[in-house]
């Protein structure tokens, strides 16, 4: 009776100790593939990111010359506007009003 009670804590022991390491090699695996996502997640966003940060330097460079002096000048000439010699103000004093 003896024995077959130590063979049956042994077979107790065998197939809890069996089962505890399934679930601790699943747990393991799940872990590591939840790590591995977040790395490759992290790859995809870097890029993501390097490749905004260059667009949007070229749409800067952009906007630059497109807003450059050598861009406004042949725009400007062509409203045919006069260039003035001198520049008069007119003095309107301190107590004046608009009336309708």
């Amino acid at each position: 009776m003896i024995y077959s009670n130590s063979a049956l804590l042994q077979k107790t022991i065998f197939i809890t100790s069996l089962v505890l390491s399934i679930i601790f090699v699943g747990s393991y695996i799940a872990q590591v593939q939840r790590i591995t996502q977040g790395c490759y997640q992290t790859k995809i966003y870097q890029r993501e990111i390097k490749d905004l940060a260059t667009s949007v330097q070229a749409l800067d460079n952009q906007y630059q010359s497109a807003n450059s002096l050598e861009q406004l000048i042949p725009k400007i000439e062509t409203l045919g506007l006069v260039k003035i010699e001198t520049l008069a103000y007119l003095d309107l004093g301190t107590n004046q009003m608009a009336v309708k």
